[in-house]
């Protein structure tokens, strides 16, 4: 970004407007000036973990009424709901997840001190001279209600719940505008045969509404930034039945079958970070694992216990929409990338040709043809949680750690590109100048574009090249393998808690703090997951 143009154009601001966001500019460019170096690569998809899939919410506040450790029942039933809040922080992270940085710069092919890592403005329908430094803000937020049951007889045990969750998921957009570009029109040529008036005024309304201009058909359809709607749905519904195969006076340990009915919403990638209930609607089979240690005991009152619960599913198959990027240097046999050149490939504008290989004056962001209809499996999660619990006259008190991991999602295309139907415009004209249709590709078209100057220097030779399914990279939307660590507490109180064959209510309330798991720092993008805390009411009856 060209700071001291950024800065003039705020001051210029004759108002109290203009000095905030002048304050604000201080201190939001330096953390741009230091991360706008790397190049640009990430993920189209995040899948993060279910509101369904906590071990933690799962054992704090209701273990007293599994079986009772020293004055047991031969059967026991309880019913719970647990109110939550969750809401993500550390959003840096999920920026770098997206785009290996939170702060871009976009700029037009007329910009003449244009960065290598530059977004082409171009593409979005801003003007060649266009000019901004952008701060993404991704944020997650989910309100439930978890309702659980459970009932006991002997050494087996049953129980299942699911969550009615809102989701709401979004990227706010900071923006500090340097040049607009709304005084210079797309030259004759490039966009249509006559000059073109740029549409749009700010990148956030680029890539949250999409535009048409010139032979530019058809909007942005998938991959937006911005606030979509928020969902409200079921989470998926879990069950599980076990059975309890060591019982001693100190402890005992179980093992179950488990499984979970989709519910939830499924991905349909119209916007980058999507509010999703559940677990991407897969369903899911595995085992369990319940155990329980007494540390120490006093008057059949007073307990110090640990508690373990793991459990290991693997996700089945499901068919979903998603987004992809392209890999560069293919040809029938392979196709070779390396992080920048291949990434956000999805922006760049595309021509679409009829079966004869001539242009249809019809163009279109690649990305509306390469959200494709796939089947999306994960072969294991893994959620496991460790609890210490003091119980003192009705009253538990629970702290512990869980840790939840999840392996890469697998791919498999249900859809393919048209054949030999689309080819990338990058900066080429769409007209020739003697009249008629321009059949010019740029097939090494990346999403920072290239100065305009180099039109001719970087067109391909044997135009048209087309794009084709080869060239899809099926991993850039395929949300990685993720591992996060929590940790959480919990405070209790049970009513008629030690009087035999009574109905014992119970109210609760709790706190979880979970964190990403990270690669290397100079791996970039180095975060996996959402960190995010959540607070609960836990409150229901045992028996």
């Amino acid at each position: 970004m060209n700071r001291k143009k950024t800065l003039r154009y705020f001051a210029s601001l004759n108002s109290g407007r203009g000095t905030i966001l002048l304050i604000l500019l201080f201190l939001i460019s330096p953390i741009c000036a230091d991360v706008m170096d790397f190049p640009l690569h990430g993920k189209t998809f995040m899948l993060t973990r279910s509101q369904s899939v906590n071990a933690a919410r799962d054992l704090a506040g209701w273990h007293w009424n599994f079986p009772e450790i020293c004055c047991g029942k031969k059967s026991w039933y309880s019913f719970t709901v647990t109110p939550e809040y969750i809401h993500s922080f550390r959003p840096d992270d999920i920026a770098e997840y997206f785009f290996g940085n939170p702060c871009l710069q976009i700029s037009g092919s007329k910009v003449t001190d244009r960065g290598q890592n530059d977004i082409l403005a171009d593409y979005f329908g801003l003007g060649q001279t266009y000019s901004s430094t952008v701060k993404l803000i991704p944020s997650l937020r989910n309100a439930l209600a978890d309702f659980r049951f459970h009932a006991g007889y002997g050494r087996w045990y049953f129980h299942a719940h699911a969550p009615i969750v809102w989701a709401k998921n979004e990227i706010l957009i900071e923006e500090c505008i340097d040049n607009p570009g709304t005084n210079m029109p797309f030259e004759a040529l490039y966009m249509a045969p006559e000059a073109v008036q740029p549409v749009v005024s700010s990148f956030c309304q680029a890539v949250s509404q999409g535009a048409v201009y010139g032979e530019v058909t058809e909007p942005l359809c998938f991959g937006k930034l911005g606030c979509p709607d928020a969902t409200t749905k079921l989470s998926e519904i879990q069950a599980a039945i076990g059975w309890i195969f060591l019982e001693r006076p100190n402890g005992w340990m179980s093992v179950n079958i488990r499984g979970s009915i989709p519910t939830g919403t499924r991905p349909n990638s119209e916007y980058l970070f999507e509010p999703i209930v559940g677990n991407g609607h897969h369903g899911e089979l595995g085992v369990g694992f319940y155990g329980q240690g007494l540390l120490w005991e006093k008057d059949c009152n007073k307990f110090i216990s640990v508690w373990l619960e793991a459990n290991i599913t693997h996700m089945f198959a499901d068919k979903q929409c998603r987004t992809f990027d392209l890999l560069h240097n293919c040809d029938d046999c392979c196709c070779v990338v390396t992080p920048e050149d291949g990434f956000g490939s999805r922006y760049v504008l595309t021509k679409e040709f009829n079966g004869n290989g001539n242009y249809t004056q019809n163009t279109v962001p690649l990305i509306n043809h390469t959200t494709l209809l796939a089947d999306i499996s994960v072969d294991v999660q893994l959620d496991i949680a460790i609890m210490f619990a003091f119980e003192f006259k009705g009253w538990a008190f629970d702290i512990g750690y869980d840790a939840w991991a999840r392996s890469r999602e697998r791919i498999k295309l249900l859809e393919c590109l048209p054949e030999n139907t689309l080819g990338l415009k990058g900066i080429q004209n769409v007209a020739l100048a003697m009249g008629g249709p321009s059949d010019i590709t740029q097939s090494m078209a990346t999403l920072h574009g290239d100065e305009f100057t180099e039109q001719a220097a970087v067109a391909d030779a044997n135009s048209p090249i087309f794009t084709n399914t080869p060239q899809v990279d099926l991993n850039s939307g395929a949300s990685s393998r993720m591992l996060t660590h929590k940790f959480f507490g919990n405070i209790n109180y049970a009513w008629h808690r030690f009087e035999p064959c009574a109905w014992q209510p119970f109210l609760g309330i709790g706190l979880e703090v979970e964190f990403e798991g990270q690669r290397p720092k100079d791996l970039q993008p180095n975060k996996l997951a959402v960190s995010q805390w959540g607070v609960w009411l836990k409150t229901g009856v045992g028996y």
